[in-house]
């Protein structure tokens, strides 16, 4: 997700400004930099983000779920921290298509609120994330509701796709795949691999669907996607290596349905048109759901393998239906997903220009 969204945005601020001077905040620059041709420097290094802010005119923050206290305090303070060192530069700041929450503790939210109204300019990949900031009493910035930067990436190749599943297992004759998206939380314990594995095998005796599970991070989705694979009764694969952002993309666009807990594999299943059931972790992925009109989702802390049944009953059942309203649903949001950009480069040419003034 966090590469999408790299590309993503790199592509519609060149759409906008020819050759933008960017300097990525990174955790493995030299990465970074051979992958996507920009500078980057370590977002851990506060000595090196400083120098470089000393000669920048403009911060943006995104895309993602920043301002959040659910991974750690300690992250929230890490992202505000950047934000209030540009702030004290005299940089334009930007929260470039953020999601926002959830924040629990009372003083982060202070802490937030805070940070965020020192901003310039806000954008937020669905109206749920407005509405956070609407409670919270955010004043100050310019805030908009647009959409993820990831809906402007035009690289999805289904026939590629195919390719790449076959690389794992996937038959070449399948008639239908299923792909599933999981991840390990606290509330993923054994009931939850059984109830993924009865769904899964619903699929492949009810609608000849062969079942290739895709880990969005290989480091921390493949054992609990290996488990769940085991459980099931019909064959199943597993990706096992790290896929590139067009891989990735393509290998969801190849799928004929797709159950994900990771927001970007139902992201990339929207933008593709393929019908698709969430499973919420994270409020993130109802909202998004919701966003995309989309109303099959499911709460991971009590999932039930028959209520999932009835889901990918549902899916089939209505499929022509599904993929009209997600391909309607794409087009729109991938127009909302440019104006990121366009903000963006509007803000820094007006802060160029009030400099040389």
């Amino acid at each position: 997700g966090d590469d999408a969204l790299l590309q993503a945005m790199i592509n519609d601020l060149c759409r906008y400004k020819e050759s933008p001077e960017l300097v990525v905040l990174s955790a493995n620059p030299k990465e970074t930099m051979a992958n996507y041709r920009v500078r980057a420097i370590n977002r851990l290094d506060l000595f090196s983000i400083r120098k470089h802010m000393k000669n920048a005119d403009m911060l943006i923050s995104g895309g993602g779920t920043l301002i959040q206290d659910a991974t750690s305090t300690k992250s929230l303070i890490y992202y505000t921290s950047v934000i209030n060192m540009a702030v004290r530069h005299h940089l334009k700041v930007m929260l470039y298509s953020n999601g926002i929450g959830p924040l629990n503790n009372k003083h982060n939210i202070k802490r937030a609120k805070k940070t965020l109204s020192k901003t310039d300019i806000i954008t937020l990949r669905d109206p749920s994330a407005e509405k956070m900031l609407a409670e919270m009493g955010v004043t100050g910035p310019d805030i908009r509701v647009t959409a993820d930067p990831v809906f402007g990436l035009d690289i999805a190749d289904r026939l590629y796709g195919r390719e790449i599943l076959k690389r794992f297992g996937v038959p070449d004759d399948a008639e239908r795949i299923l792909g599933v998206s999981v991840r390990r939380t606290r509330d993923t314990d054994t009931d939850f691999e059984a109830a993924v594995a009865k769904m899964c095998d619903h699929a492949a005796e009810k609608y000849n669907c062969h079942t290739v599970f895709i880990p969005m991070q290989i480091s921390r989705d493949e054992a609990i996607s290996r488990s769940i694979a085991e459980r099931m009764r019909a064959p199943a694969s597993v990706v096992d290596i790290r896929l590139d952002v067009r891989e990735m993309i393509s290998a969801v666009a190849a799928l004929d349905i797709c159950i994900g807990m990771r927001l970007h594999s139902l992201i990339y299943a929207t933008g593709a048109g393929v019908p698709l059931i969430g499973i919420e972790y994270d409020p993130k992925i109802r909202s998004f759901m919701d966003y995309a009109g989309q109303s099959m989702c499911l709460d991971c802390r009590s999932l039930n393998a028959d209520e999932g049944k009835k889901l990918i009953d549902e899916c089939f059942a209505n499929y022509d239906t599904i993929k009209k309203q997600l391909n309607e649903c794409s087009k729109a949001l991938s127009e909302k997903s440019h104006e990121n950009a366009r903000i963006a480069i509007e803000l820094y040419e007006k802060e160029i220009g009030s400099a040389k003034a």
